[in-house]
């Protein structure tokens, strides 16, 4: 009887013997000449077999059983009718956990184990330290750490190096001395402060907001510094001359005359300009002006 792994398909070799002349082979038989083929696993009933049977030679038969129907631990049996063949029943096989074909690993299993071994090993320490394996923690869930998980020293070596009452609440008499000294608020995103005294070449024009500084801030040689480079007053009554100018010709009196435009000053006498009016064609009009020229 051949040992075969269960859930596994298989085939078994059986004489049969003719019903003529005592120790004769049945000849001959083809797998529809059997009116009985069945087989029975342990705690089942005899069920047809699936598969077809195939004589080998000189009544020798190959019977296959498939893995479906090798379902059950424990002994197989078989039992085969047909007309001129002694009936047969026999145990052909005994269904085990595995066979002894696969208890033996082949090389790709062996190097697939030895390839997995040696992903584990770079996962490992080189050594263990004080017998245990040295490790890091790199998250831990939520009330992991609890009360009973501590060691009764645990909160001696936790406050080892860990300010005192007494030297939290100098600090918090320090903090105290510096917000006394700290204005109550920023003044626009800033602390608004006062400088008494500044070394030379602290205030440039990179540093200064605009407003920042103002006439009480500014020192009596600072306005010489702070007006070099400003423009003259003779410059700025020029400027002031040509913003009058513009006034007039902005809200001013002016008058057409003949073919000429005629702007006055703010005292709405005084001529300012005089304008030559021309029409599309250059002529001089006073009805289609199209430009008018400085006369």
């Amino acid at each position: 009887m051949m040992l075969v792994e269960v859930d596994t398909a298989f085939e078994v070799e059986v004489f049969l013997e003719s019903s003529g002349v005592d120790g004769d082979p049945a000849l001959g038989l083809a797998d529809g000449d059997f009116t009985v083929k069945q087989y029975r696993v342990p705690g089942g009933a005899w069920t047809t077999i699936s598969g077809t049977i195939t004589e080998v030679d000189f009544g020798l038969y190959v019977v296959p059983i498939s893995g479906t129907e090798n379902d059950t631990y424990g002994c197989i049996w078989i039992r085969l009718v047909a007309f001129g063949m002694v009936t047969f029943v026999g145990k052909v096989a005994q269904a085990v956990g595995y066979s002894p074909e696969s208890a033996i690993a082949t090389a790709s299993e062996i190097a697939a184990l030895q390839s997995d071994t040696n992903d584990i090993q770079t996962r490992l320490p080189a050594a263990l330290v004080s017998g245990r394996m040295d490790s890091s923690v790199g998250a831990m869930a939520t009330g992991t750490l609890t009360a009973s998980a501590l060691a009764s020293d645990a909160v001696t070596e936790i406050q080892l190096g860990l300010p005192t009452a007494a030297a939290v609440a100098a600090i918090q008499s320090d903090t105290d001395n510096i917000q006394t000294r700290l204005p109550a608020a920023l003044s626009g995103g800033r602390m608004d402060s006062i400088t008494n005294a500044m070394a030379a070449g602290v205030v440039t024009a990179a540093v200064i907001a605009t407003d920042a500084i103002d006439a009480d801030a500014v020192a009596a040689d600072a306005v010489t510094k702070i007006q070099n480079g400003l423009v003259t007053s003779s410059a700025l009554d020029d400027v002031a001359a040509k913003i009058d100018s513009l006034e007039a010709v902005a809200l001013g009196r002016w008058e057409v005359t003949g073919n000429q435009l005629i702007l006055y000053e703010m005292d709405g006498t005084t001529p300012l300009a005089t304008f030559d009016l021309l029409d599309a064609t250059g002529t001089p009009s006073s009805t289609s002006i199209f430009e008018r020229v400085p006369a």
